[in-house]
């Protein structure tokens, strides 16, 4: 009987639980396909020695994320009282067509090339942690972390005599790139960060996340101390349904 009882105020939560998360899921998804596309991402430069040629100069150019892949189905969000909220986005796929690169040796024969490449990143998580405050008025949502994790990524030229050197060269230089892009992608998100954090403030009244999350505010500062109500010392208490 008792757990007839129960039924239907935790069937109420988790679906209150449920809406919550999918409407936070969307609004991240939605965020992340508006800006990602315009990551402006500088210049590759660095200097590898791994290579059959020696010690070798390297640049890679107008790489962008024009062409993105975020599937719907690959957007995840967990609830935690104490931790937060943790949206994460798998399986995205990045097509880069035409971008620049140039090389040159250090030492003598001091080879040097250019041209055009393709790259394709797969496999690539995205990682999003907030963390929320609360009152009887608002909710105010903030970014904790944010990262993401580049699985695999294939550079190839496009159109050279010799395309096995230079797709070698890019294997090597490939981490640099990774690096590069994660970089970029993870302060593109931080610096328009507001913009997401503003439509989730609207989604979470204060009465939703009080019930989701189980908890509620402390008493007012004017109520003496240990006449918290349920609570008994003050403190927050729980909120049955």
């Amino acid at each position: 009987a008792a757990d007839a009882g129960l039924a239907g105020p935790l069937a109420g939560q988790l679906n209150e639980t449920l809406t919550l998360l999918d409407g936070i899921k969307e609004a991240v998804l939605h965020y992340l396909l508006k800006h990602l596309p315009d990551v402006d991402v500088p210049p590759v430069k660095g200097t590898s020695s791994e290579t059959p040629l020696g010690a070798v100069q390297y640049m890679i150019n107008g790489i962008s994320f024009a062409d993105l892949k975020l599937p719907e189905s690959g957007v995840d969000a967990d609830f935690d009282p104490e931790k937060g909220i943790h949206v994460s986005l798998t399986g995205i796929e990045v097509a880069v067509k035409d971008f620049t690169w140039a090389y040159q040796q250090d030492a003598w024969p001091h080879m040097h090339g250019m041209g055009i490449a393709t790259t394709v990143v797969r496999g690539a998580t995205i990682s999003v942690a907030l963390d929320f405050t609360m009152d009887e008025k608002r909710v105010k949502f903030e970014l904790k972390d944010n990262r993401i994790e580049i699985q695999d990524l294939h550079i190839e030229a496009v159109g050279n005599k010799t395309p096995w050197l230079y797709n070698f060269l890019f294997y090597v230089f490939k981490n640099s790139v990774k690096r590069a892009l994660e970089d970029n992608i993870n302060e593109a998100i931080t610096e328009n960060v507001g913009q997401l954090l503003k439509v989730l403030n609207t989604l979470a009244v204060p009465a939703l996340v009080h019930r989701v999350s189980g908890v509620v505010d402390a008493p007012k500062s004017g109520a003496p101390k240990g006449e918290g109500g349920e609570g008994g010392e003050g403190g927050a208490r729980t909120l049955t349904p």
